[in-house]
């Protein structure tokens, strides 16, 4: 009956449950080791669409380990950084595990991520994990990358691929790959850009393999064919001129003009989606001017690719208002001196 009581009265004493935000720790390895000054971030959904800002980030201390602060919910963690290998820079990425992972306020949850190089140019043979392999046909292979894609997907694009290689001159590839089931996506672009969004004149080719624990996986042959618009979208043109705008600069991390890219207005914050209006590429002073169709309010992004998520190599970036609620814009009222820093996505 004491111990009732007592318990009773910790209640009442408000100890019934803990307050305020949790956290994440974990470390970051390559190769079995811990990576300093990685950028780890969570994300509130699991596509890493480069619209979508983090909702915390934290670079990882000499031994790799990380923490961050999060309110109560289920994220998913990444992890970029920069290594040398062989005396050339190694861009690597990696996804936390578990994942997603889930915040509980007043508590700690652990999460660690493995970072890996996805173009496979950091490491000489096929990497650690089951060896996958097949065969590319209906282009030249000198401009054909193939990726594999975690799960089963219509529409394979983006960033979220678990590992990538280029064919050899007889169209072969080479893949490691942990046990699970995966999407491996050829692309071959007319433009010869080995990233980019897709348009009318590539080509494509997807089929879908099992990862066992153990052996070798022989993929089905990847027949490239020329893309299908109704599935992966159509190229967007720039808005015409109107009396409501927003004018200003993009730039990059350091601070200068960036030109070729494509400033978009969205209505939605989640900047997903297709973009209520577009401005043509900026040029060489990097300054842009975007005709929208109404008053309102606007998050802008841009990018120097248009159509589809960004890829690795793209440059991004994106502006949501000073308090992150958006711009607003009233007809002959323009907005000026709009700044939006890009950087390379890997």
């Amino acid at each position: 009956m004491r111990a009732v009581i007592l318990g009773i009265a910790l209640v009442a004493m408000g100890c019934s449950a803990p307050a305020g935000p949790g956290t994440v720790e974990g470390t970051v390895k390559w190769d079995g080791r811990g990576v300093a000054t990685a950028l780890v971030q969570a994300y509130p959904r699991p596509d890493l669409d480069p619209a979508v800002a983090p909702l915390a980030e934290a670079a990882s201390d000499g031994a790799g380990r990380f923490r961050l602060e999060l309110p109560a919910g289920t994220y998913w963690i990444w992890a970029r950084a920069t290594a040398e290998r062989d005396g050339r820079p190694v861009r690597l990425r990696g996804e936390a595990s578990p994942s997603p992972v889930r915040v509980q306020a007043g508590r700690t949850a652990r999460a660690d991520v493995v970072l890996t190089d996805p173009s496979a140019l950091g490491a000489s043979g096929v990497g650690s994990g089951i060896p996958v392999e097949g065969i590319v046909r209906g282009a030249p292979f000198a401009e054909v990358m193939v990726y594999a894609y975690p799960g089963r997907h219509r529409r394979p694009t983006g960033p979220g691929f678990a590992a990538a290689a280029a064919p050899d001159t007889a169209g072969r590839y080479r893949l490691g790959l942990r046990p699970g089931t995966y999407t491996l996506a050829a692309r071959w672009r007319r433009s010869g850009e080995p990233h980019g969004s897709l348009v009318p004149g590539d080509k494509v080719a997807e089929t879908v393999v099992q990862v066992p624990s153990r052996g070798t996986v022989q993929a089905p042959p990847l027949a490239l064919r020329p893309l299908d618009p109704s599935i992966w979208g159509q190229t967007l043109r720039a808005s015409p001129k109107g009396d409501t705008w927003v004018e200003g600069t993009v730039v990059d991390p350091g601070g200068r003009p960036a030109e070729g890219l494509y400033v978009l207005a969205f209505t939605d914050p989640r900047m997903v989606g297709k973009p209520a209006a577009m401005a043509p590429p900026t040029g060489p002073s990097g300054e842009f001017r975007i005709y929208l169709p109404g008053p309102g309010t606007y998050w802008l992004g841009a990018r120097s690719r248009i159509g589809g998520p960004a890829e690795p190599g793209e440059r991004v970036g994106a502006f949501r208002g000073d308090d992150g609620n958006g711009v607003r814009v009233a007809p002959g009222a323009p907005l000026r001196g709009v700044r939006i820093v890009v950087e390379e996505i890997w």
